[in-house]
C-alpha cells in the first residue's frame, strides 16, 4: 500500500477478467517496481515485468508504465498502461 493505493483491487479486477476468458490466459507477471509517486488524485508507477507462458512462448521483459485516478468512491482506478518490450 502506497498513499491508500491498494494493488489488490487492480489485481481482483484482472482476476475478474481472466475468470470470464474464453482461453486459458498465462500466469500473471511480476512487477519489479522502479519508480512511483502519487498525489492526492493522480498517480502513477513504472516498472518491470517479465510474462513467462508455460506453453510455447519465449519469456518476454516489459518495461510498464501506468497511471492511476481516485474514483468517486476514493478508490485508486487504473486509468492507462503502456507496455514496451525492455531493451536492457
Amino acid at each position: 500500500m502506497r498513499d491508500g493505493f491498494e494493488i489488490e483491487t487492480v489485481r481482483a479486477g484482472a482476476v475478474s477478467v481472466a475468470a470470464r476468458a474464453t482461453v486459458p490466459l498465462p500466469p500473471e507477471p511480476d512487477f519489479e517496481l522502479t519508480d512511483e509517486a502519487f498525489g492526492a488524485e493522480l498517480g502513477f508507477r513504472t516498472g518491470l515485468q517479465v510474462i513467462v507462458d508455460s506453453g510455447h512462448m519465449v519469456p518476454v521483459r516489459l518495461q510498464v508504465t501506468e497511471i492511476f485516478r481516485r474514483d468517486d468512491a476514493g478508490e485508486w482506478a487504473l486509468i492507462h498502461r503502456h507496455s514496451s518490450v525492455a531493451t536492457q
